[in-house]
């Protein structure tokens, strides 16, 4: 994937991209055109309900990783971050004893 709107794909030792051309898009009332980093076409999100997380605009319904294990979402103009909940690790005990002792 070169960028949001090229992919490319390997065939039998040959690259073949192809661009997504996106149709023109007009927003209602209420919403503003924004491109999102990785996307490739605009989409319409409402002009209220966006956040600004660490210089960054989020937009309603965003979800991100924060720092620390933490993982965010914007919702109506509110950074909600959570710790994430990891599954607990088991390792099997093992005789710290010395080769030989």
């Amino acid at each position: 994937q070169k960028n949001g709107c090229t992919r490319c794909v390997c065939d039998r030792g040959q690259s073949r991209c192809h661009t997504h051309t996106c149709p023109p898009r007009t927003c209602e009332k209420g919403q503003t055109k924004v491109k999102r980093a990785g996307r490739c076409c605009d989409e319409c999100v409402a002009a209220k309900g966006s956040c600004l997380y660490e210089l960054t605009v989020r937009y309603h319904g965003d979800m991100w990783n924060g720092t620390d294990c933490e993982f965010c979402t914007c919702e109506r103009g509110q950074v909600l971050c959570q710790r994430a909940q990891c599954a607990r690790v088991e390792c099997p005990t093992v005789d710290q004893t010395p080769h030989g002792k």
